[in-house]
Formats: structure tokens, C-alpha cells, sequence
């Protein structure tokens, strides 16, 4: 059809009247992906597969939180604000006992006391005494003889 013929067709006069409507935007998403697709084949089956993974994985996660999303969102967020202050209180604390050399003195001395009592009241010594441990076979433990092959 020539320029001519196309003005005088009375459909196309209808069509030159009317006005432009937008796309929408899910159709325009959709179909561009699909061009992207055709054009780089590798880098949309990669995108594809991520996205698979990532519906599979919030299936998942929906499927564990569906019984009561409410209460483990709390339990979440109770988890993230025990997080918070334990790092924000980490941060410039000193240790609660502090290690002190002066005290171990003290202590083995308190240690020794015991075992004197110990044995001042059992008539033992304050250690007990092991058995000897018993010997181990002396040969293999399998038939199997140990053939080497001269080479």
C-alpha cells in the first residue's frame, strides 16, 4: 500500500485519531527479559537458574514460617537486639574476674593441705594408684602374611 491508499482508508483514520497508551509494566518487563534472553542466551539461563534458586529458597523459608510468621519475626528480631547489645557492650568492657598470680600461691598451698588431711585420715596416699596397663598383642592381628615381591 502506498502513502496515498493509507490516508484514504477509513481504519486508519480511526487509528491516527486515537491516542498512545503506555504499555504495562509487567508486559514490558516480561518481554524484555524474553529479548535479552534471545540475544544473550548464557547470561539468561545464569539469571534464570538464580532466580529458581531464589523462589525455591523463599518457598522454603515460607513453608518453615508459615504456623506463625508473627512470632518468628519476634523471635528474630529479639535475636538481633541481643546481637546489638552484646557487640555495642563488648566493645569497652573489661573482664569481670581478673586473673590474679598473687591467688595461686594460696591455692596449691590450700591443695596440699587436702591431700595431707586425705591422707592423714584414710591412711593412703591422696593419689590412687593405676594398674598397669596390660601388654597389646605381639603379631598381627589379621592371617594375612606379609608377602613381598622382590623387583
Amino acid at each position: 500500500m502506498n502513502e496515498i491508499s493509507k490516508q484514504q482508508d477509513p481504519f486508519e483514520k480511526r487509528l491516527q485519531r486515537e491516542r498512545m497508551r503506555q504499555l504495562p509494566a509487567d508486559w514490558r518487563a516480561s518481554m524484555l527479559s524474553a529479548a535479552r534472553a534471545v540475544s544473550h542466551p548464557a547470561a539468561a539461563q545464569d539469571s534464570r537458574r538464580l532466580r529458581d534458586v531464589m523462589f525455591d529458597l523463599r518457598l522454603r523459608v515460607r513453608d518453615l514460617l508459615w504456623p506463625c510468621p508473627q512470632a518468628w519475626g519476634a523471635i528474630a528480631a529479639v535475636w538481633l537486639l541481643l546481637l546489638f547489645l552484646d557487640h555495642s557492650a563488648g566493645a569497652g568492657s573489661a573482664p569481670l574476674i581478673e586473673p590474679s598470680r598473687a591467688a595461686l600461691p594460696a591455692m596449691v598451698s590450700g591443695f596440699r593441705e587436702q591431700q595431707r588431711l586425705l591422707v592423714e585420715l584414710t591412711g593412703t596416699s591422696g593419689v590412687p594408684e593405676r594398674p598397669a596397663p596390660k601388654p597389646g598383642p605381639s603379631g598381627p592381628r589379621s592371617d594375612r602374611k606379609n608377602n613381598s615381591f622382590p623387583v
